[in-house]
């Protein structure tokens, strides 16, 4: 800041703008394709935790890797965020995986035996046969009767009146025959149950008789002070209306035992505490002081085999209602449930009370997996083509599940258009001259995006305690992000995620110990594999730092790695310079913004000789430079166009250290 004055006066002063910098990627995000219990065939999928991809992705499958390759990610301690794809097996663009589903019925009251009718669709969703285990409940309570029940009726005893409502709507059933009625009061010390009048032509005996209830009522109030529903009613005033949705079933009941009147009515209006409805016709008058006003709406239970997993309020709505009804579902992770077509009404949409109504016909669709189906198509954005429609960002990608040439080679296209970084994996059971042949022969691996690593690795598997053999690109990447996203002074992208700092967690052992001969460690060096083997009193360590690139422009690792971070690190924060005028003051807070980020990627480490004093000039020992000027003319600016030219001198590690010893002699 300028000098203050000293005297009285008025000085201005000239701040500097802020245009503030350039933030450094995230450097902790893994992409993963395979095969998982559960999850959307296609859809990426954000799991930030083991815990979470069991609830989003399932658990472990017998003979894929995928699920526990997550876990084994997430225990070198450096991943912020899985991207998960599940992929499956599509015949002829059809995708073969299914859903899992079940249709729950209800029927009308007032008719004893009344054919069942269609009231909800439920569908898992996702695909597999995960779905299968998925059941529902619409059991509220559950009780006998304590006496028998026929003829003209108009209460019913029973052997427990717990968990029973007034206007609940209440299933009565001996095994051959059933009827559905509403509960207008109850009458606890003598377990009587008032109900809707209706006549039963059959008897229904004690104790082998069950009721069942499956309505919650989150709406209960009664008439407001002084209010009377008469005939012809097309308004009443409620002493609340919190909760009440245009299009419920509300139920308003006499809860005089004496007058038990019942009348169900659709919401089609709402103002303040009133609410309208259709003309009720002729019934007997219910007062406020004797009213109670309850939602008739059902609530499903959802459950994964015996676990409760979930809960879905279901309004009370027929298909004319469709729309006042869908923002009320669809808010749980495991299935959806949609209207039926149907010509009952009022009590007839609500389903049946059941326990435990199984999902079926799930299918994974791994019949016939191939190739193809991890590659994927473009037309229909599956397999690897799912993650071209994701933000540009940097992060690893990997695929376990998919260890052949074909896979590979689509793994590495995937990396390379969208500018990613890939680990990838040779098969189980491959000796190091097999792998030597696989990736330089078979698949032909070949870029500066990614690297592989040999041997496969074997962890202990936490569900079973066995020890068995994992695809090491998972254990690999993991190890990455903790490293380049170390919160330490001097390390970053740039750093080199091998040897013995940087030993793999959880690993108990490789697959073939081969790498402890220097002999092998050469052999699959030369063909751009990094060993992995067991260094002494550390662990296991990926011991090299080779690309998979034969004549590229970087050959080590945290080179090109440092490329894509800053890469996207600028491209994302392009949303500043779209639409600003070309002139000085646009080329000078791009200047600035890039000039501060690389200025902080150079003081941490990540590139080599001194800070330009002036970036836009080339220096020969200069750390970067940022040139606006050669490839912006006339022209370009007419286009609309601006090129930022930018190049970084990015630090080779030591590989091959010789140490050349002499004796001294007295010259």
């Amino acid at each position: 800041m300028s000098e203050s004055l000293k005297s009285p006066g008025l000085k201005i002063i000239r701040a500097p703008s802020s245009s503030g910098s350039v933030s450094g990627s995230d450097v902790g995000i893994l992409y993963i394709l395979g095969i998982f219990a559960w999850g959307e065939v296609g859809k990426p999928t954000e799991v930030m935790a083991p815990t979470e991809r069991e609830r989003k992705l399932g658990g472990y499958i017998p003979g894929f890797y995928s699920a526990k390759a997550i876990d084994l990610a997430f225990m070198q301690g450096g991943i912020s965020k899985v991207v998960a794809v599940r992929t499956a097996h599509y015949a002829d663009g059809v995708l073969t995986a299914k859903k899992a589903s079940t249709t729950l019925k209800g029927y009308n009251d007032g008719v004893e035996d009344r054919p069942k009718a269609n009231t909800f669709a439920i569908k898992a969703k996702c695909e597999g046969e995960l779905g299968n285990r998925l059941n529902v409940s619409t059991l509220k309570a559950k009780t006998t009767l304590a006496t028998a029940a026929t003829g003209a009726i108009t209460s019913i005893t029973v052997a427990d009146t717990s968990g029973v409502e007034v206007g609940d709507i209440i299933d009565i059933a001996d095994g051959a025959h059933y009827f559905r009625t509403v509960v207008t009061a109850i009458k606890g010390g003598d377990s009587c149950l008032l109900i809707k009048e209706i006549t039963l032509t059959n008897l229904y005996a004690a104790n082998t008789t069950t009721v069942m209830t499956c309505t919650c009522h989150m709406v209960s109030t009664k008439l407001s002070a002084g209010q009377i529903l008469s005939s012809d009613a097309t308004s009443v005033t409620l002493s609340s209306a919190l909760g009440v949705n245009i299009g419920a079933t509300l139920a308003i009941i006499d809860t005089r035992e004496a007058a038990p009147n019942y009348v169900a009515l659709k919401v089609k209006g709402i103002s303040g505490n009133t609410i309208q409805f259709d003309t009720l016709g002729t019934i007997t008058s219910i007062d406020a002081a004797n009213s109670r006003v309850v939602s008739e709406e059902c609530q499903i239970d959802i459950y994964l085999d015996t676990e409760k997993i979930g809960r879905q309020n279901i309004g009370s709505m027929n298909a004319a209602n469709e729309k006042a009804f869908l923002p009320n579902v669809f808010k749980n992770e495991y299935v959806n449930i949609a209207i039926e077509p149907s010509t009952e009404n009022l009590l007839g949409i609500i389903p049946e009370a059941l326990e435990h109504v199984y999902l079926a016909s799930g299918d994974d669709g791994l019949a016939g997996l191939s190739d193809t189906d991890f590659v994927g198509s473009e037309a229909i954005g599956n397999g690897f083509n799912a993650f071209d429609a994701l933000p540009r960002q940097f992060a690893q990608i990997i695929c376990p599940d998919g260890r052949s040439a074909t896979v590979q080679k689509a793994l590495q296209a995937c990396a390379e258009r969208n500018r990613l970084w890939f680990e990838g994996d040779t098969d189980f059971d491959m000796t190091y001259e097999e792998a030597g042949a696989f990736v330089t022969e078979t698949a032909m691996l070949n870029s500066e995006f990614g690297r592989i690593n040999y041997p496969n690795v074997k962890w202990t598997n936490p569900a079973s305690g066995i020890v068995e053999a994992m695809p090491q690109s998972a254990a690999v990447a993991g190890m990455n992000a903790a490293v380049w996203g170390k919160k330490t002074p001097g390390y970053g992208p740039w750093t080199q995620p091998a040897g013995v700092d940087y030993p793999l967690k959880g690993i108990v052992g490789l697959e073939y110990d081969e790498t402890i001969d220097n002999a092998v460690r050469d052999y699959l060096y030369e063909r751009r594999i990094n060993p992995i083997y067991k260094f002494p009193n550390v662990g296991h360590i990926v011991y090299g730092i080779r690309l998979l690139s034969t004549a590229g422009t970087f050959a080590q690792v945290g080179e090109a790695v440092t490329f894509l971070y800053v890469e996207h690190s600028i491209a994302n924060d392009v949303f500043w310079s779209k639409f600003k005028s070309i002139d000085d003051s646009y080329r000078g807070q791009g200047m600035q913004r890039i000039k501060k980020f690389l200025d902080g990627v150079w003081r941490n480490g990540g590139l080599k000789g001194v800070i330009p004093a002036k970036p836009n000039v080339s220096a020969p020992n200069g750390a970067y430079f940022i040139d606006i000027n050669s490839l912006n003319t006339a022209e370009t600016e007419e286009a609309g166009e601006f090129y930022w030219k930018i190049g970084l001198a990015t630090k080779k590690a030591g590989e091959f250290i010789y140490f050349v010893f002499n004796r001294k002699t007295e010259d």
